[in-house]
C-alpha cells in the first residue's frame, strides 16, 4: 500500500469534526503554496506578460478615472493605472 492510499484510507477513518479541521488545514496549505507559487513566478517574470497585456488593454480602453468610480477601491489604481500606461506608452 503506497503512503497515498495509507493517508486516503486513515481520512476515511476521521470523525466529521476532524476531517472539517482536516479539510480547513488543506485548503490553507493549498492557499500558502499557491501564494508562494504565484510570488517566485512574478520574481521571476513569468508573469510581466499580463502586465503587459493590461497594459495593452487599458491603451485601448481607458478606465474611468478612480474618482468616477465610488466604493469600489478604485483609487487604489491610480498609481498602477498610471505605471501600466506608462509600459504601453514605451512599446
Amino acid at each position: 500500500m503506497s503512503m497515498v492510499e495509507q493517508i486516503e484510507a486513515q481520512i476515511e477513518q476521521l470523525d466529521a469534526k476532524t476531517f472539517d479541521e482536516l479539510r480547513g488545514w488543506f485548503i490553507d496549505h493549498l492557499h500558502d503554496r499557491w501564494d508562494r507559487q504565484i510570488e517566485a513566478d512574478s520574481a521571476a517574470g513569468k508573469l510581466d506578460f499580463l502586465i503587459d497585456e493590461s497594459a495593452f488593454n487599458t491603451a485601448l480602453s481607458p478606465l474611468p478615472p478612480p474618482t468616477a468610480i465610488r466604493g469600489s477601491g478604485s483609487e487604489l489604481t491610480r498609481p498602477m493605472r498610471a505605471s501600466l500606461l506608462d509600459k504601453v506608452t514605451s512599446l
